[in-house]
């Protein structure tokens, strides 16, 4: 999410000579910008972390047992 305010820049629009319809460029429209990051990448934030650890609580619950690839075995050595 923060990726996207550094990579919108509204300097650049005013350098491009572009504007957006019905902004006044200028604050107007950094505030319009920040505001629809906001609004778009915090819900598509949110949802790809539940999706993303949804099934590792749902396996889990499933059973405690499963390691999922997540842990180290110690006794493993290679070549054997």
């Amino acid at each position: 999410m923060l990726l996207s305010y550094y990579q919108i820049d509204p300097d650049n629009l005013s350098k491009q000579d572009s504007y957006i319809p019905g902004i006044i460029p200028g604050e107007d429209t950094a505030i319009y910008i920040s505001d629809l990051l906001y609004n778009l990448a915090l819900p598509g934030a949110l949802f790809l972390t539940i999706i993303s650890v949804v099934p590792l609580m749902a396996a889990n619950t499933i059973s405690p047992s499963l390691q999922l690839g997540l842990s180290i075995n110690r006794k493993w050595v290679p070549g054997n």
